[in-house]
């Protein structure tokens, strides 16, 4: 029986466990997500992967999601003596330390690349830097080495190799990167299944972007929608200050352009000028209202004891509302 996988085609985690699977001869039965629909937020899917990311996989009723997991998963399970994840327990470490590695070399991509082109932005210079700063590194580890992990094809490269390659779907050349741009060469040349997985029309590209695109710009609005905005404009009507409300269209990219990011160069909402003294960050924006308008306020209370469950509180709500960002913009 086929292993039901849940994937998307440009996916990079979706990709290289699309790989891992081809290099092991694994029957699989593709099972396509539309995040443009939010069809990793309906009912079934969620039943799958409550953390409605792909890919995830349904392995005759074992359900298993993170692309890393899956892949260890698949070796152990239908190749335990493949060296595609060697068992032997040094060689397997190194594995995993790339795996681990990638999975924040994605991060870094995914804030830097993806998201500001299904914004329909351009990177800031200080995306741009740290784009460059990564592969530089990345880079150097890779150096004259065949392969990440040793000299023979591991998970490691197929995962880092999905990774990075979406950098040259996306159009960027990676010659200045000499020892990456010799590794994806080889690799692209010596896996059999490369392109089957990794080549794209510039057609094909262009739509699905432009429809993450309007997916994410319905999400998004004005800065009056988001979360952190409206609760300090709930904050001073409460303290019934007077302000000038500045709307921010952020599905056209105005938080990138450079009078706001001389305002703010980390380029969020809300963003507050107080007569020359610039603040964002919500929560901090909040205290200070308080602190300066309204300071016997129980709003904000002066009790360092019901101040500090105060502040909890609000680097909780912090805590949440990132992650609650990344679900519904991010992975839709």
């Amino acid at each position: 029986m086929p292993i039901d996988i849940y994937s998307i085609r440009y996916s990079p985690p979706c990709r290289a466990v699309l790989m891992t699977a081809k290099h092991l001869n694994i029957d699989l039965n593709v099972i396509t997500v539309n995040l443009s629909e939010g069809q990793n937020l309906k009912e079934d899917y969620l039943k799958i992967n409550p953390m409605h990311q792909i890919p995830a996989i349904n392995d005759n009723g074992f359900i298993l999601w993170e692309s890393r997991a899956i892949m260890q998963y698949l070796c152990n399970q239908t190749s335990p003596d493949s060296q595609l994840y060697p068992k032997e327990p040094k060689q397997r470490a190194v594995v995993d330390r790339w795996l681990n590695y990638d999975l924040s070399l994605f991060g870094v991509m995914k804030e830097n690349v993806a998201i500001p082109k299904f914004m329909g932005s351009e990177p800031t210079e200080q995306a741009v830097k740290t784009i460059s700063d990564t592969l530089k590194l990345l880079d150097q580890l890779i150096g004259s080495n065949k392969y990440l992990a040793g000299n023979k094809l591991t998970i490691a490269d197929l995962s880092v190799l999905a990774t990075t390659y979406t950098l040259v779907i996306f159009g960027k050349d990676l010659t200045p990167y000499p020892n990456l741009n010799t590794w994806i060469t080889k690799l692209s040349e010596e896996l059999p299944y490369f392109d089957e997985f990794n080549t794209f029309s510039k057609e094909d590209v262009d739509e699905f972007v432009n429809k993450m695109r309007a997916f994410v710009h319905k999400k998004m609005g004005k800065n009056g929608e988001v979360p952190p905005a409206r609760a300090v404009l709930m904050l001073t009507k409460e303290l019934k200050l007077d302000i000038k409300e500045q709307l921010t269209d952020l599905a056209a990219g105005q938080h990138y352009e450079p009078d706001f990011l001389n305002l703010n160069p980390c380029h969020t909402v809300p963003t507050m000028n107080d007569n020359g003294f610039i603040l964002w960050e919500s929560r901090a924006i909040m205290q200070y209202l308080c602190d300066k308008y309204a300071p016997d306020s129980q709003l904000y209370p002066k009790d360092l004891k019901q101040r500090a469950l105060v502040d909890r509180w609000l680097y909780t709500d912090a805590t949440g509302f990132l992650f609650i960002r990344d679900i519904t913009v991010t992975n839709n």
